[in-house]
């Protein structure tokens, strides 16, 4: 990663969740030119599926901080974080990726893992 690139970073971490959510999900899509109309389509379904679940009162909603605390309660729980042994090898190769180019890499994902 360049030194630019680096600066950039900081610059978008230090942004408030949503604009670092906005900000990720464009660069994610800039990565992928091409649109599978059929996923799209799908995805679009299944968006208008689980709204109306929601406002029939099928399901219920809850906040983004307890989804955050219902996630730091299970990795930090007495249950230690397990992969299926494929999903780990995928895991540590994604993880050795990252961290040839991220100086942030560890404390992402290292964090995670107990």
């Amino acid at each position: 990663m360049t030194q630019e690139a680096r600066e950039l970073l900081q610059k978008a971490l230090a942004l408030p969740d949503n604009e670092r959510a906005e900000l990720a999900g464009n660069l994610i899509s800039s990565l992928d030119a091409t649109v599978d109309q059929d996923v799209d389509a799908a995805w679009q379904q299944e968006v208008v599926r689980r709204l109306h679940e929601v406002q029939s009162g099928k399901v219920g909603i809850i906040s983004w901080e307890e989804v955050q605390q219902k996630g730091r309660t299970l990795l930090n729980g007495s249950r230690p974080l397990r992969f299926h042994a494929q999903k780990e090898q995928e895991y540590l190769a994604a993880l050795s990726w990252y961290r040839e180019r991220s100086p942030i890499a560890d404390i992402n994902f290292e964090s995670y893992r107990s």
